[in-house]
């Protein structure tokens, strides 16, 4: 569960074009007009051929892309350091409730007596 809900909408957005790729069009005797590749595949010269999917990523469409709290580096996904107090979005890091992003660490916010924090203020 997310714990800021419109960062997870965000990060669902940047993943959804890769998730809508439409099906290639080709045709022959033996096959139908219209067809595409189980996802975790790409059309190449008229067959699906695998795709190589390096370690902490995951298929998406007919690419790939690193899980959260990895970064693409080439063609494998690396880990990323993050400062405490932080938690992983995607391929970046953002600060708990109650905490600043000053460079990178995350600060504590002074807060009044009484009151609670919301987002990063």
């Amino acid at each position: 569960m997310c714990h800021i809900h419109r960062l997870c909408i965000s990060a669902l957005l940047a993943v959804s074009p890769l998730l809508m790729q439409a099906p290639a069009v080709s045709g022959t005797a033996d096959f139908p007009a219209q067809w595409r590749c189980e996802t975790g595949y790409r059309q190449v010269d008229g067959r699906c051929e695998k795709i190589s999917i390096p370690r902490h990523a995951l298929s998406v469409g007919n690419g790939w892309k690193c899980r959260s709290g990895y970064r693409q580096s080439d063609q494998r996904c690396e880990k990323f350091d993050m400062p405490r107090h932080a938690v992983a979005l995607g391929n970046r890091w953002v600060c708990l409730d109650g905490y600043r992003k000053t460079g990178e660490q995350c600060r504590k916010i002074n807060l009044p007596r009484h009151a609670i924090a919301i987002g990063q203020l």
